[in-house]
């Protein structure tokens, strides 16, 4: 039999052997520095992953566990009190669910009093749709509106109360006419400069005879040593004239106003003789103004109640004097005091100041003392899933809202480890029952139980199975292209190249321990080698078919190549081409000929031609 040893066969064995070696080289030192990598770059490269596949993950991801509504927060974005509203005006209202992140069910909003009661349909002034629109309706008086939600699955789950408030008269228009007159004590109107006020002495403005709220303007004096604007109210401070300007804007339409007010000085006690500035008969009694106030020294209240300044059982002397007040804003960790009342927020004390808004040198200060609600309930807000690679911090919901949210973690059941602040580490794929006690009242927990996979979610399938798994794949069929082109005992060349892919993963995690927010994990090394196990696989089926397809087709022509193929080794490949002409000339022939002629069979002293080399062996 005649085997021939082709010149240019050999010479594409071998640049095949030296790309499979550069790019074998190339995917290692890639897979290296990725290693290498510190927590940010590594998660940035991650997200590239990431947004490329996650269109097909998608379509086989779990849905995450359910998490239950246990509270609702009910608001008013862009509303203030101070907002000028009327009849047909309306205000969305937003629900939020607690705790954040829980599953939306459906809830219905109703009309409540102070209390919290409901209040009948036929005494509400404004309407609410099932969107939380509130639309005023009533055209009466100035009054607000509160309102609730409530869970349609447990009306006993419901939110805050939210107040609104309206002008209960109609709009204005641009034909409207507006007249500002004073009121005495005795509701007789006066106009702004008939009957002046003395100095101390004060009276209601009003507007179109009361029919407009004199809060519905804006009002300023030209010189409050004369006489000042306070809430309603108009008191003379000074002698002389001021200029009152009152303004009110909504939206394209704009009115101003001005009015003097005359004030006189004190009258003379008429006693000595002596003389007095205004006749007594032009005192105007206007107002009580309260001498002190009194009340609870001290309230308590719960974190999250709001009390109204006006629900404090405040007492006022002298009888029948103005009982108007407002609070003095302020806040602390425990408590906002707001010009209203007090908000509670947390466990501890507040000062609320409350001043008179006709004299603020008449003032009373109640000690508010705010309480956090019991321990009743306590939600893990998680997954029943986690991943055996980074674990899973855990949050801890405490109900009722307010309440002392402080827990202990533990692991019950199963293996791993959780720190105080709730990060679990699995050590062992199965299931672990957590923990979460609550501090103030260790008879109130709650369990939960995780089974722990190999991936929990996307990004760590994305991480180690489009990333670190396939990647080993890939670097594993490459080992085996290498040893299959270049091991001198190629049968060897499986083993070589499965031992040289756990090398490989094994290194790669090895540099993960100096890499900054990164660790090293033994299951990524199994991942790694059985990425690599699964390339090596798949490039031995692939060799085998192809091989054995081209021997059935062309049998001469897959000969030729078998015999460059099995000349070629790391020995040889990157040898000189002198000394390829040598190896052409003497090594290969007689290593031919030794391995397929009798023992006495010598080589041929005469060279061969410069393309192929020719062995006759005798069968």
């Amino acid at each position: 039999m005649s085997t021939t040893i082709s010149r240019k066969h050999y010479t594409w064995m071998r640049a095949l052997g030296i790309t499979a070696i550069v790019c074998v080289f190339l995917l290692f030192t890639f897979i290296m520095v990725e290693s290498s990598l510190d927590s940010t770059a590594s998660a940035a490269l991650t997200q590239n992953f990431y947004d490329l596949f996650r269109p097909v993950y998608e379509q086989v991801e779990e849905a995450p566990d359910a998490i239950y509504v246990r509270g609702l927060a009910l608001s008013a974005p862009g509303y203030k009190s101070t907002n000028r509203l009327f009849p047909g005006d309306s205000v969305q209202l937003t629900v939020n669910y607690q705790p954040s992140g829980a599953d939306p069910e459906a809830y219905y909003f109703d009309f409540v009093d102070q209390d919290g009661n409901p209040i009948p349909v036929e005494e509400r002034t404004a309407t609410i749709d099932e969107n939380g629109l509130v639309t005023f309706t009533d055209i009466s008086t100035l009054q607000g509106v509160k309102i609730r939600a409530y869970l349609v699955s447990n009306p006993e789950i419901y939110s805050n109360i939210i107040t609104l408030y309206s002008y209960g008269i109609e709009r204005p228009t641009e034909d409207t006419e507006f007249t500002f007159s004073l009121i005495d004590s005795n509701d007789k109107v006066h106009g702004t400069e008939e009957n002046p006020l003395t100095v101390g002495r004060r009276m209601y403005l009003t507007i179109n005879n009361d029919d407009y709220r004199c809060s519905l303007f804006d009002v300023t004096s030209s010189d409050d040593s004369i006489a000042e604007y306070k809430g309603g109210v108009i008191v003379a401070t000074g002698v002389g004239t001021a200029t009152f300007t009152a303004t009110l804007d909504l939206g394209d339409l704009h009115w101003q106003y001005t009015f003097d007010v005359v004030t006189k000085g004190k009258p003379s006690s008429g006693g000595g003789g002596g003389s007095t500035d205004t006749p007594d008969d032009d005192i105007v009694d206007a107002i009580i103004v309260p001498e002190t106030i009194t009340g609870p020294t001290s309230i308590d209240i719960m974190a999250g109640d709001i009390v109204d300044i006006t629900k404090c059982n405040l007492v006022f002397y002298p009888e029948g004097c103005e009982t108007t007040v407002a609070t003095i804003p302020n806040e602390n960790d425990a408590a906002q005091v707001t010009e209203h009342g007090v908000i509670g927020k947390d466990t501890g004390t507040i000062e609320m100041r409350v001043v008179s808004e006709y004299d603020d040198s008449v003032s009373f200060t109640i000690i508010v003392n705010v309480h956090t609600p019991a321990v009743e309930y306590i939600d893990i807000l998680t997954d029943s899933n986690v991943s055996i690679y980074g674990g899973i911090r855990l949050k801890a919901y405490v109900g009722p809202k307010y309440a002392d949210d402080e827990v202990v973690w533990s692991v019950v059941n199963g293996n791993g480890i959780i720190d105080e602040e709730g990060k679990l580490q699995p050590k062992r794929l199965g299931t672990v029952v957590i923990r979460a006690t609550s501090v103030e009242n260790p008879n109130i927990y709650t369990e939960k139980t995780l089974d722990v996979e190999v991936f929990d979610d996307f990004a760590t399938f994305v991480r180690k199975i489009m990333g670190h798994f396939s990647l080993f794949a890939v670097l594993g069929f490459g080992f085996l292209a290498v040893f299959y082109f270049l091991a001198k005992r190629k049968y060897l060349a499986p083993l070589f190249a499965v031992l040289s892919g756990i090398g490989s993963a094994l290194f790669s995690e090895f540099l993960q321990m100096f890499a900054e927010g990164r660790f090293a994990h033994m299951i990524d090394v199994m991942v790694d080698s059985l990425g690599a196990t699964f390339g090596i696989g798949i490039g031995m089926v692939l060799i085998g078919v192809v091989c054995g397809v081209w021997r059935a087709l062309s049998y001469d022509s897959f000969r030729k190549v078998a015999v460059a193929y099995r000349s070629l080794n790391f020995m040889n490949i990157f040898r000189s081409k002198a000394t390829l002409n040598m190896f052409f000339s003497a090594d290969v022939y007689t290593r031919e000929t030794a391995e397929n002629s009798p023992a006495e069979s010598t080589p041929s002293p005469i060279p061969p031609e410069p393309d192929d080399i020719t062995t006759d062996l005798d069968e």
